[in-house]
């Protein structure tokens, strides 16, 4: 009579190895690890205490033995013999009544507080108090973000520039004779600026043509220049100018500024000399 009632009680301690053997493991075929098996003592109450969870990982080692990381029915049922005998004694049927109290796992997880802006609708502001933003009967696409009509080439739209204008217009006064005046002042003084400009080129056109017409009579000075130049740190120089010598010309004669540098100078010399050369003539 015993071994039927124990038989009996087999395919629930069954259905409950297999309940905890596939919790967080739906894979799981059969083999009850030491995590799943703390899980199952704890969801029963077969635990208690500072140092339960040491101890239970101490019986899961024993009762799976060495070697061995995972528990198989026939030791879960041993185990569950061992944990009926500590209970009940040894009596008849201990793990019938053992298992009688037995449960599959509990989920358990974390209740959230109640949050007042949240939970509350008459806190609500804006938008949210009146139902919140809806996207329902349109697409959000580029078109409905961005305003893709006409504008100028500072970004300001037409159909926006002339209701401005219309309005700035309407909304200022007239202007007196003397406002007017200070308004123009500035695009005469532009006016006066560039008249002057046209003059002083003009001049300028004159004076290099006169310029030219000094080099002209004047050849031998020019070749005077070149050779004392040539013959800078170099007395026995007979005629010819290198690159650090014609920067040093031009930084002289002041024509390197900040629009023509000491690259710029390298350049123009690079040009200037024959190819295969190192100096000029």
């Amino acid at each position: 009579a015993q071994k039927r009632s124990s038989a009996s009680t087999m395919p629930a301690l069954k259905e409950i190895f297999m309940e905890f053997c596939l919790f967080g493991d739906r894979s799981n075929k059969g083999k009850m690890t030491g995590r799943q098996f703390m899980k199952f003592c704890q969801d029963n109450g077969l635990i208690s205490g500072q140092n339960a969870q040491t101890d239970c990982d101490i019986f899961f080692k024993k009762v799976v033995g060495k070697g061995s990381r995972t528990m198989p029915f026939e030791r879960f049922k041993y185990a569950c013999e061992r944990l009926a005998f500590g209970i009940y004694g040894d009596v008849p049927q201990k793990l019938k009544k053992f298992s009688a109290h037995l449960r599959g796992p509990v989920a358990k997880g974390t209740i959230a507080e109640p949050v007042k802006f949240h939970d509350d609708k008459s806190t609500y502001t804006g938008v949210h108090k009146k139902g919140g933003p809806s996207n329902k009967g349109h697409r959000m696409t580029l078109s409905n973000l961005l305003d893709r009509s006409e504008s100028d080439a500072r970004g300001v739209k037409l159909s926006s520039k002339g209701e401005s204008k219309a309005s700035v217009s309407s909304s200022k006064p007239k202007t007196v004779r003397g406002q007017s005046a200070a308004r123009d002042a500035p695009l005469k003084r532009v006016e006066t600026k560039l008249r002057e400009n046209k003059i002083s080129s003009k001049k300028s056109e004159k004076d290099k043509t006169k310029g030219s017409k000094v080099l002209t009579k004047k050849g031998s000075k020019l070749k005077e220049i070149y050779l004392n130049f040539c013959k800078f740190g170099d007395p026995t120089n007979t005629g010819k100018m290198t690159g650090a010598k014609y920067f040093k010309f031009c930084k002289d004669t002041k024509i390197v500024d900040s629009n023509l540098t000491r690259t710029s100078v390298d350049l123009l010399f690079s040009k200037i000399k024959l190819k295969g050369k190192r100096h000029i003539d």
